[in-house]
């Protein structure tokens, strides 16, 4: 599986020269409106890029909501890198791929691919990247052969990636690694009211990949595939979700059979839904409760704690490298911060998690060199930077001496006058 280890992204909306080091949990803060979520539909917009294919990616880098427009960044190249460890032969290699392009800013100028670039190394035997992919403007080339150097040209257009034609090559000896990009994949939990997802619908989507997250899953039925497919998923699922909220007793999957007799509603053939041969529902047996009932009733903060939970099951047997997570604060109370940190740490093996947030609770519990803030800028750029060691020092010992938590401390200064907004700086990473 890949094991993402940074994330470069540059030139879009208005995120500026974005690069985080990614620890297994990691948390952007900022103030209100400032560009978190924008941080999020980057990643997207850039794993997208890669694996689309080349009229999709044309159609992309004419997107204009997605373009930077600030007076600052105006026109500004999309540049995106990844750093990964992958295994291959007993051997871990660290990979740098990355590319850079031009968004198509008015129908005379025709957005591209301006470079390319992939590297790889061994670690533990080498000390040196050595280049597999070198593309400009005007030339590509790939590395052939072990032993040769990255002299094979290759032709390619302004809307296509060297990644994604090299995978034809059946022969390359490092297609797993290629293979491992063009599968690169985030999911973001970004859904705060979930209770469409309990709802009982006698339609499935065709084809779809019920072992996948994704945002319109309806959880019961997804719930039971995983109950008939991956059963101690299901079981490590239902047992947190009980240990997280003592109240929940027992959680249980009721079948009913349907036909296209027994509804109402006719299916159109040529769509894209069909009618399923049964309806799920999730009913749970609650300590408050006299009698078992639809998990619809339980708290906003218990259906979208499963759905994450269900998404995370999901995601480690997908393989997903990333997942996001926005302001989980929207439904968990603050005093199960520690328990719900603890419980996304153990979840899930290899998957590196970003979590945004406004509650100060949440940060508590991260460490603080991995938490991103949102460097206070007078132009509208979103400039997250790390706090530096000696920042952490004095953050902390400030909290203590004003004998308050260091996240209600560092709130109050992100969201301060000007003088606080002076003082968050001089603690951030030059």
């Amino acid at each position: 599986m890949i094991d993402i280890k940074n994330i470069y992204i540059d030139g879009y909306k208005n995120i500026d020269e974005l690069d985080m080091n990614l620890a297994k949990i990691n948390a952007l803060l900022s103030a209100n409106n400032y560009g978190k979520s924008n941080v999020f539909s980057a990643i997207e917009f850039g794993f997208d890029f890669i694996t689309k294919p080349s009229n999709i990616k044309n159609s992309m880098m004419k997107r204009i909501a997605e373009m930077p427009l600030l007076t600052v960044n105006w026109g500004k190249n999309f540049k995106f890198e990844i750093t990964f460890d992958y295994p291959v032969d007993n051997n871990t290699n660290s990979v740098k791929y990355g590319f850079e392009l031009s968004w198509q800013k008015n129908a005379k100028e025709q957005g591209k691919i301006i470079s390319e670039y992939l590297k790889i190394k061994q670690l533990n035997q080498s000390q040196k990247y050595v280049s597999y992919i070198d593309r400009t403007l005007n030339n590509a080339k790939y590395k052939s052969s072990k032993t040769g150097r990255c002299d094979k040209d290759i032709l390619i257009k302004g809307d296509e990636l060297v990644i994604n034609k090299i995978q034809a090559f059946d022969d390359l000896f490092y297609l797993e690694i290629v293979n491992a990009i063009n599968s690169l994949k985030i999911f973001v939990d970004r859904r705060f009211d979930v209770s469409e997802l309990f709802d009982e619908i006698p339609f499935i989507q065709k084809n779809f990949d019920e072992g996948s997250p994704h945002d319109e899953i309806t959880l019961a039925r997804t719930l039971y595939f995983l109950k008939k497919n991956k059963k101690s998923k299901y079981e490590l699922i239902i047992n947190t979700l009980m240990d997280f909220f003592p109240y929940i007793l027992d959680v249980k999957i009721k079948e009913f059979k349907v036909s296209e007799q027994n509804i109402d509603v006719k299916v159109d053939e040529k769509g894209p839904f069909e009618i399923a041969n049964s309806i799920f529902v999730l009913v749970v047996s609650n300590k408050f409760m006299p009698q078992t009932v639809s998990f619809k009733l339980m708290s906003d903060g218990a259906k979208r704690m499963l759905l994450l939970l269900t998404h995370m099951a999901l995601i480690d047997i997908k393989e997903i490298p990333i997942i996001g997570i926005e302001e989980p604060e929207n439904s968990v109370h603050p005093g199960l911060f520690k328990k719900y940190i603890g419980i996304i740490d153990g979840f899930m093996e290899h998957t590196k998690v970003i979590i945004t947030s406004h509650s100060p609770y949440l940060i508590d519990y991260i460490d603080l060199s991995n938490l991103y803030i949102g460097e206070p800028t007078d132009d509208g750029k979103a400039v997250f930077k790390n706090i530096s060691q000696n920042g952490i020092n004095k953050i902390n010992r400030y909290a203590e001496e004003m004998g308050i938590k260091t996240g209600e401390y560092l709130f109050s200064i992100v969201n301060g006058d000007d003088f606080d907004k002076e003082l968050l700086k001089k603690y951030l990473e030059k």
